[in-house]
């Protein structure tokens, strides 16, 4: 029995630590979509920003950060269009 408690311990403390490891991976892909967005390429942004959303959808910064880059997008592709004619 004691010997069950402390294989479970273990198999507990394994799994923690690989699941932060795979949240770490996930979370670097956060800032180069971020300077995406700051150096108005907001296609690349986008893309980015819903493979991290789909990867973490009760992150509300990023769901944010998606928001802004197709509200940007959408505004640059109208004052492009409206100046072309």
């Amino acid at each position: 029995m004691k010997l069950h408690r402390i294989l479970l311990s273990l198999v507990a403390v394994f799994i923690s630590f690989e699941s932060h490891a795979d949240t770490n991976q996930v979370q670097d892909s956060l800032p180069p979509a971020i300077e995406h967005l700051r150096n108005l390429e907001y296609d690349t942004a986008k893309a980015q920003l819903r493979g991290y959303v789909d990867a973490q959808p009760s992150d509300l910064q990023a769901w944010n950060y998606l928001a802004i880059a197709t509200l940007y997008d959408e505004m640059f592709g109208q004052e492009y269009h409206a100046l072309q004619t």
